[in-house]
């Protein structure tokens, strides 16, 4: 079997091509080109190929990549919303473009280094996506927009890896530099500064002075761009504000950040347009009735019990208790058990 393997210079990516080699695949490694301050990623990612001894290609995204989720990004902060690339990325670019060509490379499967799982119902053969066993590293959340035929095509090597330790264990064989490499965090194509300064950079209005309202519109005081603010925070309001207030709202065409009380940006219910399912089996008994479910309304939140329903394709969520803070931008998912059902952006 030809896999081809989302090979991004990481641990994770790494340790991936490795197992599907060492079980027998012939595997070939795809490195996405996305952003120009990626020389240390695209060498490490070919350094790698290299001591595993399988074909790698560099694939040029800059283009696509700036106009689906560099600009999308951009566009998000200054509307008033609360962004997370990734979600945008993984469904668009990893398991949208990058996933198309790696067939058109000939790979009969498509793999990852993310941490989820993917198995057979039993009774009626669907393809559930469930969370990875490490619950520390687990990334279904943002996979949330997976199909059938989609899932039918990938696998996740590192689903059933209980602790990280064992993929760095596993990597050392590989090499013992790259398995001391640290996780990459923040936002990939902002080059070690914040994302304020990035929007600064490119004059996007959320970057821009405004004044903090309370939610009658009376002025309280000055910031420093919405961008530094999304719903439910409490830090970093000055020291007049921090500690007395708390964000409950963006108003982007006035460059407004409004500020009120905790008991503000609690809701009991969230409508979601085109909210996606995977597993078509739901479908029916959604439109029916409503199903209980734990809800992630950002990808660091808790889980929240709720119940789901669906109407014309929009996700009606009821919670059982009031939940704090989701944001527009963010992507809802539900889960049953450790199964995701689906989801879509607030």
């Amino acid at each position: 079997m030809k896999v081809a393997v989302g090979l991004s210079g990481g641990i994770d990516s790494g340790t991936t091509a490795h197992y599907l080699k060492s079980q027998g695949a012939s595997v070939i490694g795809l490195t996405l080109w996305l952003f120009d301050h990626q020389t240390e990623e695209l060498e490490s990612a070919s350094k790698i190929a290299s001591l595993l001894g399988i074909k790698h290609h560099v694939l040029d995204y800059r283009q696509t990549f700036k106009t689906e989720i560099v600009d999308l990004f951009m566009e998000s902060y200054a509307t008033g919303q609360t962004p997370n690339p990734c979600v945008h990325c993984n469904q668009a670019i990893k398991y949208g473009k990058l996933m198309t060509d790696a067939f058109t490379l000939g790979a009969e499967r498509f793999a990852t280094g993310h941490y989820a799982q993917c198995i057979s119902h039993p009774k009626t053969g669907e393809l559930i996506l469930k969370q990875a066993k490490n619950q520390k590293k687990d990334q279904s959340y943002i996979l949330f927009h997976l199909t059938q035929n989609q899932l039918d095509k990938i696998l996740f090597p590192l689903g059933h890896v209980r602790n990280k330790a064992e993929v760095r264990r596993s990597f050392e064989s590989i090499c013992k530099d790259f398995s001391k490499k640290r996780d990459s965090q923040g936002i990939c194509f902002i080059n070690r500064k914040s994302h304020v300064h990035f929007l600064k950079t490119y004059n996007n209005p959320a970057a821009k002075p405004g004044k903090f309202v309370d939610q009658s519109g009376k002025y309280l005081g000055h910031h420093l761009g919405t961008a530094n603010y999304t719903i439910g925070q409490k830090r970093k309001l000055g020291p007049s504000l921090s500690g007395k207030y708390v964000v409950t709202g963006i108003n982007p065409i006035k460059h407004q950040v409004i500020l009120g009380k905790e008991e503000d940006i609690y809701v009991e219910s969230l409508t979601v347009n085109a909210f996606h399912i995977i597993q078509p089996s739901l479908l029916g008994r959604l439109k029916r009735e409503p199903l209980n479910v734990r809800v992630k309304t950002s990808q660091w939140s808790h889980f929240y019990p709720a119940t789901l329903q669906l109407k014309q394709g929009t996700g009606l969520i009821h919670f059982e208790v009031p939940t704090r803070a989701p944001a527009k931008g963010q992507a809802i998912v539900a889960y049953l058990g450790d199964a995701v059902i689906g989801g879509g952006l607030l």
